[in-house]
């Protein structure tokens, strides 16, 4: 995303140069206008973007926004209450404070405590909006508990709600293009709550364990569109060794050196990265997209490159991803045995206390023609909804709108650099690469919408086992599509 901070830079630098041209260029440097007199070549500046606050505020009234309280180390809620010199927490503080006087209300967070399960926020929000009052200016649900409540007409359509400028950079396109069916979007993702970030999914990796193998940091590859398994794959080649064992099974005193560090069994992330999403949103509908050739070539392709046999890949199965006897996923980083390991953004704060610096990618495209990288979060998530019981949406769009675009110039550019710093240090290309992984997401259809999940799970399997997949397509073709079609005949009913 574009930081609209960077207009007045800009703008700064452009005027500077035009007055040290005026005062040192030769004066056939100038050009005849149309009436015969002499005009400097310049280029217009491009100004600096300014919102369109209201001209009158409401009076101090409240905007209560119902959130779901911090989980799994990943931040949700959006108040803070005071200035403690914490760079993070004091942009948010006056963020907020910022949008009370614009505005003139007083910003009303209410937290609940969710679980795994993905209900608690869900119900709250379902008790209120029965309830038939205004009680919930927008709601930030989990995107794995808010499909229930959208097919129970619960939510107003977002694309409708003129004040909220769905093409700024402060609103996540990729996400919420690829969300939208028949023009409708009941749950977005934008720059006010930074939970979705939280949960990104990327690759991390090693500098040292890298520079040592002499390999080229990966980051030029990504910017040039070749980030790809077949290119993940000389990395993971290149980093797998016995180091003198005996064998590659892992063990917590051992030497062995593996490519990749895995947590548990599931590949969704690589098959999505690689383009094979399971369900294709064709703009009036969402439908069962698997088992083309392409995909086929994809299940080859991870079989082939995620292999644990030749030390490639540790496929950490501890229940703790820090167990050193188990052998946890992140456990086999932090101890230099993986050159990659799996990630999430909120993993982070544990990895400023490793005794090396780390860089972060996407996951690899399938191949160069693969027009995109394709990034994903914990389903467990927040999407922001506003309630069909809104007294009234455009106001309410306005401010949720205005909450974004605040937190896109001044939040998200602190929390970007924060999240990646490696010991005090800030590290440029992964503040980079955190941009272009959080602008490629997609939604987890099959999470979000609790169909296909068994398929996913069963194409895993058959990329470790190397098995092929085409039985398990087949097996869950049909019950997939009817659960789509009861799904889209809810949505819109």
């Amino acid at each position: 995303m574009k930081h609209f901070l960077k207009y007045s830079l800009l703008l700064s630098v452009l005027l500077t140069a035009a007055v040290l041209s005026a005062c040192s260029a030769p004066a056939d440097d100038a050009v005849e206008t149309a009436g015969g007199t002499s005009a400097a070549q310049t280029e217009p500046a491009e100004t600096e973007y300014v919102y369109p606050y209201p001209e009158t505020g409401y009076g101090g009234e409240d905007f209560s926004i119902l959130n779901m309280e911090d989980i799994y180390n990943m931040m949700s809620t959006m108040e803070r209450y005071e200035v403690t010199g914490e760079a993070l927490n004091d942009a948010i503080y006056n963020r907020n404070r910022l949008i009370e006087e614009k505005f003139d209300i007083a910003l009303q967070e209410t937290l609940v405590t969710d679980t795994w399960e993905l209900k608690a926020v869900a119900s709250e929000a379902r008790t209120a909006i029965a309830a038939g009052d205004d009680e919930y200016d927008i709601m930030y649900i989990p995107m794995g508990g808010a499909s229930p409540l959208i097919t129970e007409g619960c939510f107003l359509n977002l694309r409708e709600i003129d004040t909220i400028q769905f093409d700024k950079d402060w609103w996540n396109a990729s996400f919420n293009d690829a969300i939208t069916i028949k023009n409708t979007l009941y749950g977005a993702v934008g720059s006010a709550n930074y939970m979705v970030q939280e949960g990104i999914r990327l690759l991390a990796y090693n500098y040292s364990i890298l520079e040592d193998l002499g390999l080229e940091h990966p980051y030029d590859l990504v910017r040039e569109g070749k980030w790809t398994m077949d290119a993940f794959n000389s990395y993971l080649t290149a980093a797998a060794s016995l180091r003198g064992d005996d064998s590659i099974a892992w063990n917590k005193d051992g030497n062995v050196a593996y490519g990749y560090s895995h947590n548990q069994t599931s590949m969704e992330s690589f098959l999505f990265s690689c383009g094979e999403m399971m369900m294709k949103n064709q703009g009036d509908t969402l439908s069962f997209d698997c088992g083309s050739d392409r995909f086929y070539n994809v299940i080859d392709k991870l079989a082939a490159v995620l292999t644990t046999e030749d030390a490639k890949v540790f496929q950490g199965m501890a229940g703790d991803d820090m167990d050193p006897n188990e052998g946890g996923y992140l456990y086999a980083f932090k101890t230099q045995r993986a050159l990659f390991s799996q990630s999430e953004v909120c993993k982070f704060q544990i990895f400023r206390e490793f005794d090396f610096d780390f860089g972060i990618v996407p996951y690899p495209k399938y191949d160069e023609a693969q027009e995109s990288y394709i990034s994903n979060t914990w389903y467990g998530t927040t999407c922001v909804h506003i309630p069909v019981t809104s007294a009234d949406a455009e106001k309410t769009g306005h401010i949720l709108d205005a909450l974004s675009y605040e937190s896109e110039v001044s939040v998200i550019p602190v929390y970007r650099e924060i999240t990646v710093e490696n010991k005090g240090l800030r590290n440029e290309d992964s503040v980079e690469m955190l941009e272009i992984i959080a602008n490629s997401l997609k939604p987890l259809y099959h999470s979000i919408f609790q169909i296909g999940v068994s398929l996913v799970d069963q194409i895993s399997t058959s990329v470790w086992n190397n098995s092929g997949a085409a039985s398990a397509v087949a097996s869950n073709q049909t019950s997939i599509e009817t659960e789509l079609t009861k799904l889209l005949d809810a949505w819109f009913e």
